[in-house]
């Protein structure tokens, strides 16, 4: 199964700010979200030269704005990190799995007995492992209508 991701972000500089909002309704976005808010905050952990605000991810339009001071260190990471997603849109391959895993997880124990032996069917798995609802098999992931 091929992924095709698409980031919808949008880079500004306003006077004495920079500002980078992105979407984070799907695992690419909170992804880079849990990413981006770590890296700032290991740069300057009081939020003195940065900020952010967001809309709840439950929502199908939620997303993240970011903003820094021109010429700070979180400004210079924020440039860095835009062209990072503009070449590939995920910034840290292991908390994308991780909160696909989260994700998939979630999915798998809310599913029917039903759909779940369906998923394992697809998957080429024994139907058996749909009985243990409270462990994933990662070869259903690729099936499950995840939103990325």
């Amino acid at each position: 199964m091929v992924r095709r991701w698409r980031v919808e972000m949008d880079f500004k500089i306003n006077g004495d700010q920079v500002r980078l909002t992105f979407a984070t309704a799907g695992i690419v976005g909170a992804a880079n979200e849990r990413v981006i808010t770590a890296r700032l905050r290991e740069i300057d952990p009081n939020e003195e030269t940065w900020g952010w605000e967001g809309r709840s991810p439950l929502r199908w339009d939620s997303y993240v704005a970011y903003w820094a001071t021109v010429g700070s260190p979180a400004a210079e990471l924020l440039q860095k990190l835009t062209r990072q997603m503009e070449d590939y849109p995920v910034l840290d391959e292991m908390v994308f799995a991780e909160i696909e895993l989260e994700q998939a997880a979630s999915y798998w124990r809310y599913c029917s007995i039903c759909e779940r032996v369906k998923l394992c069917k697809e998957a080429g798995i024994s139907p058996f492992q749909a009985r243990h609802k409270d462990n994933v098999p990662t070869d259903v992931i690729p099936y499950m209508h995840l939103t990325y």
